[in-house]
């Protein structure tokens, strides 16, 4: 066992997690619109976020190669007129283990000029709140956490000391959802998973 799987390891340990196996999502941003200047400053808190939780992100700009596995990141200029009023984004499957999350530019500034005291942490939890949609593979909020619908001022203040976490519900999902998009990867074409 290598320095870094050891630390991770304590870290998942101590917040009181267990993990079955560490995994490494690939993350695409879209490097044709906004999405590099906007969410660039997001990473380091997005990547610390889900390695407490043994999922190691590894950032890369531009679009998802063909049949490459992996979670693409572009943003809209605006909701379209068929989002909910309260989406800050939409996920789109494009094939398997591969995803694409849409983040509506204007709905975002909007929260973030609403709670302007969270403004250098809220996209990094907004991205990691549509990330664990993808993973889980369920379309689901929680009572808790960072999956809730709708946050409170309470969230927003736990956000500031990057304290919101995954509800324990969530972070079951986040591992069996990656474990089925592992198993997807490594089934040979033409062969069919029960």
């Amino acid at each position: 066992m290598n320095f870094r799987l050891v630390v991770v390891l304590g870290t998942v340990l101590a917040q009181g997690y267990t993990v079955a196996q560490l995994r490494t999502v690939e993350i695409f941003v879209n490097n044709q619109d906004d999405s590099v200047r906007l969410l660039s400053a997001s990473k380091p808190l997005v990547s610390n976020i889900f390695g407490k939780i043994g999922v190691q992100l590894t950032w890369h700009k531009g679009d998802i190669p063909a049949g490459r596995n992996a979670l693409g990141i572009r943003t809209a200029e605006h909701a379209p007129a068929t989002a909910s009023r309260e989406a800050l984004a939409a996920s789109e499957l494009r094939g398997p283990g591969m995803s694409e999350i849409t983040i509506y530019k204007d709905r975002l500034q909007s929260l973030l000029n609403l709670h302007p005291n969270v403004t250098r942490v809220l996209a990094a939890y907004v991205l990691a709140h549509e990330f664990a949609h993808v993973m889980q593979g369920v379309p689901r909020h929680s009572d808790s956490g960072i999956m809730k619908a709708h946050w409170s001022d309470r969230d927003f203040q736990e956000m500031i000391y990057h304290k919101l976490v995954f509800a324990p519900v969530d972070l079951d999902l986040i591992q069996k959802g990656l474990a089925t998009m592992a198993a997807v990867r490594s089934t040979p074409a033409g062969e069919q998973l029960l």
